[in-house]
């Protein structure tokens, strides 16, 4: 599996908003989101895909969304499950477009395993 690395690059005029929104969303403290900007650190670096955690693509598309609305600076890398972010290194970075196409492309394979499943359970 991989992982997903968000940079919040520039919180836009709208400083307060972002920061409150990503400590929330993230439930982390305000200072914690705001040392990782300064410090130009992951405010996220999880798994993508969790099992305890399934709604964490559609609300990291939230998110997304909303940090754009609030006119904030942001970049979002896919990194080997194993491999920790480190600034100054090459990573693979995401468009919106093609996170939420890693996203529909995994919730089709999992209903196709579902179906499959349920085949094989009738034969």
């Amino acid at each position: 599996m991989s992982k997903i690395v968000l940079l919040v690059d520039s919180e836009g005029a709208k400083h307060a908003q972002v920061v409150h929104l990503l400590a929330k969303a993230l439930s982390v403290s305000l200072q914690t989101v705001q040392t990782a900007i300064s410090d130009g650190s992951p405010v996220v670096e999880r798994e993508l895909f969790d099992r305890n955690a399934p709604n964490f693509p559609l609300a990291l598309d939230g998110l997304l969304q909303t940090l754009d609305d609030l006119g904030a600076h942001w970049r979002v890398f896919e990194l080997p499950a194993s491999q920790t972010y480190q600034r100054g290194q090459s990573y693979f970075q995401l468009s919106v477009d093609s996170l939420r196409a890693i996203v529909r492309s995994h919730d089709e394979g999992l209903a196709h395993q579902r179906l499959m499943g349920e085949l094989e359970d009738e034969a």
